[in-house]
This record gives C-alpha cells, structure tokens and sequence, in this order.
C-alpha cells in the first residue's frame, strides 16, 4: 500500500507529473497522469489549473490586468504553497511551478500597468499605497467599531 503522503515524501508525485508539456503555452490535450510508472509514483486524479489568455486586454483596465498577474502568481508563491499540506493536500511539484511562473510571465498587460505588491512586513506609509494588497489594511468603519469596543 503506498499513500499519497508517502508517494510525495519519495517524489512520486513529481514523477507522475513529468508528462506535463515544458510550456504553459504547449498543447496539454494529450496529458495523462494516471498510472505512470515507478515505484513510487502516484496517480494523480485531479490537478488545479487555470486557463487565462495570453493577451489580457480583453480586461477594461491596466490596474485590472495586473492584479489578475498578481493573483496567479500568488498561487505560486511558496507561502501559498504551503497551505497545501496544511490542508491535506501535496504542494504542486516544482518543475510544474517552474512552467506556470514562465506561463504567467508569458502574459501581454498594457504598458501602464501598476505592479502589485503583497504587505508582509510593515512598510511605513508605503503599505497604504493604491497597489498594495495587506491584511493590515482596514477601512475607518472597521476601526470606529473596533475603538468603540475598546
């Protein structure tokens, strides 16, 4: 009996996973992970997956188009990543977050368009800034009733 921790823990699910093209912008149609060999190779069944245009002016704004870069690159972040395991789930194999990053890099954004940025440590003044995404962030209904329970 082999688990999917196991198969991880001996890079099976890395194995498994070789049969993915070395582009996000190749043709997946044929893409089979179930029942690769090796010993400890596991069938993959499901994998998360996102289909985004390469050209993003389909979006109204450049603001628009960069968060959206934004986001799919959170999904990769190892921060990100980590969560996987938190909640049962094995972390996305490196070589497979290897061609996402280069697939998203491979997307067209207007020239104007902000870069997003993700507050982790406080940066003063500048972690209120349009383009920041931070979970310090609050909105002044929030803080008047936070102040009035205090």
């Amino acid at each position: 009996y082999l688990s999917s921790r196991r198969a991880a823990e001996k890079g099976g699910i890395g194995a498994a996973a070789a049969a993915i093209p070395d582009s996000a912008d190749a043709d997946f149609g044929s893409v089979d992970l179930l029942n690769k060999a090796g010993e400890f190779t596991w069938p993959i069944v499901a994998m998360s997956y996102v289909y985004v245009r390469k050209d993003l002016s389909f979006i109204e704004t450049p603001e628009q188009q960069s968060l959206l870069i934004a986001f799919l690159k959170n999904l990769y972040d190892p921060k990100a990543i980590e969560q996987c395991s938190i909640f049962g789930f094995t972390r996305v194999p490196n070589s497979v977050r290897k061609i996402a990053l280069k697939g998203i890099d491979m997307l067209q954004v207007d020239s104007s368009a902000p870069e997003w940025i993700v507050e982790e440590d406080t940066i003063p003044g500048d972690g209120q800034g349009t383009y920041v995404i931070s979970q310090k962030r609050r909105s002044y209904a929030e803080y008047q009733r936070y102040s009035q329970e205090s």
